[in-house]
């Protein structure tokens, strides 16, 4: 891995040569570097990639156009960047020129190309060494998620919630927004949650209401039931009544309630509380991450992989109910001067954010810890969002990472503050994201083991 501060001196030095009459070749001066180091200094990798971006690249850093090597060189690391690997077949993922000039390429220069390319055929027939290819993976998601959505309805009928209890208890007007316990990790991950676009099937099948009859049948209270893990035709249906949903301050008198928001929200927190914990102690969860939560509440049998968990920390204080810990940083710390060096992890997190789907991710993401622990109240860290305008971000704080059809390009998030009631959404272009987060939290459904256990 190409070192940050090297980067730049990379391209110099190789810059330097050609001026002093040397010509590229595949050993001399280790393209593949030069392509890394290019791609490590390009903020807002583009989400697809053109010969005309390529050339942009190099002009930018000096490089001439015509250094055909080097053009090819970084467009092999921006795939691998973009889909893990060589993907077997690139016609069916590139630009149809860029797939072209990698063929004329492989004709015009046999074994240079091989060996920029790591095979001996031409690129269209390139199979993945190892694991499934990956337009089969892909192909064998889409399919899943297809046959998901057409049994869903049919699935639905089973369902222990009507769609307008539904409606009742989680409208669209009346979101979760965060309260006064230090829950903005849990908050998020719901928020999050609630955006994913089969949210009313997963509650719908996990959750029922009814009355219960006390003092002689005189008085009646509303409770709720809730399975837990929500995907699991197996999980614990956990008991929710009405005093479950608020907890009682020091004086005895005023009950705060643990997330505002629809009711649905705070009956689906008081459940995974009890389910967890065997109690609700809302005090004792402070600062967390969401890909916890999720998996929880989710069921880990049914995550196919959580999301940018690196830096994590692992251990725990002795006597402590909770199992979340705070977020350590990952993501390049701005306020050291790294920010327009981008690592192998800023470009992981770089490659989720261009390939989240909703229909596949949900996940949260974090800002950094306070810079003083003991002092009260927030801090926080100035950034600004996709129209210029100056956004103050909460340190040590989970904010919701959620997909909009706003029309926007490509090369930004979208996010929501738990804390905001009026579901602002806060549109932020990576490198204002990752001057601002520390890290992404989240997890990727499994459709097919869903759609196994489905009932």
């Amino acid at each position: 891995m190409i070192k940050k501060q090297n980067s730049q001196e990379i391209i110099d030095e190789y810059i330097k040569g050609l001026h002093a009459g040397k010509e590229p070749t595949v050993t001399l001066p280790n393209p593949r570097a030069i392509a890394l180091a290019v791609l490590d200094l390009t903020p807002n990798l583009p989400s697809t990639i053109s010969i005309e971006t390529v050339k942009f690249m190099m002009q930018k850093f000096g490089i001439e156009q015509d250094d055909v090597l080097i053009m090819q060189f970084i467009i092999r690391e921006w795939i691998k960047i973009e889909y893990g690997r060589i993907p077997n077949n690139l016609q069916s993922v590139l630009d149809p020129a860029l797939y072209e000039s990698i063929q004329d390429f492989h004709r015009q220069y046999g074994s240079m190309a091989g060996s920029i390319w790591g095979i001996s055929e031409s690129p269209a027939r390139h199979k993945s060494q190892q694991g499934k290819p990956f337009l089969e993976e892909k192909d064998l998601k889409e399919r899943s998620y297809s046959e998901f959505c057409a049994k869903k309805e049919q699935l639905l009928q089973s369902a222990t919630l009507l769609i307008y209890d539904f409606k009742k208890f989680f409208p669209e007007k009346n979101p979760i927004f965060q309260l006064i316990f230090e829950n903005c990790f849990l908050v998020g991950a719901f928020r999050s949650l609630s955006n994913f676009p089969h949210f009313d099937f997963i509650i719908r099948k996990a959750m029922r209401s009814y009355t219960k009859k006390r003092w002689l049948g005189l008085r009646t209270t509303e409770c709720w039931e809730v399975r837990i893990p929500l995907l699991d035709p197996n999980g614990t249906w956990v008991k929710v009544e009405e005093k479950d949903l608020s907890e009682i301050s020091e004086d005895g008198e005023k009950a705060n309630e643990g997330v505002g928001g629809g009711k649905g929200y705070k009956i689906l927190e008081a459940a995974l509380l009890i389910y967890k914990y065997g109690k609700i102690n809302r005090s004792q969860i402070k600062g967390g991450f969401g890909h916890h939560v999720l998996t929880d509440l989710l069921g880990a049998a049914y995550i196919e992989k959580t999301l940018i968990t690196e830096g994590e920390a692992s251990q725990h204080r002795e006597g402590e109910t909770r199992v979340y810990d705070k977020a350590t940083r990952l993501l390049p710390d701005v306020e050291s001067g790294d920010m327009l060096s981008y690592s192998q992890d800023v470009r992981k997190v770089i490659l989720f954010l261009n390939q989240f789907d909703p229909r596949f991710d949900i996940a949260t993401a974090n800002t950094p810890p306070k810079k003083n622990q003991k002092q009260d109240g927030d801090e926080y860290i100035v950034v600004f969002d996709d129209d210029g305008h100056e956004m103050k971000l909460v340190r040590q704080h989970a904010y919701s990472i959620v997909k909009d059809d706003n029309g926007k390009k490509d090369c930004t998030v979208s996010l929501i503050n738990p804390r905001d009631q009026d579901n602002t959404i806060i549109r932020l272009r990576y490198p204002s994201f990752l001057e601002g987060f520390a890290q992404i939290s989240g997890v990727k459904i499994d459709y097919q083991q869903w759609l196994k256990d489905a009932v």
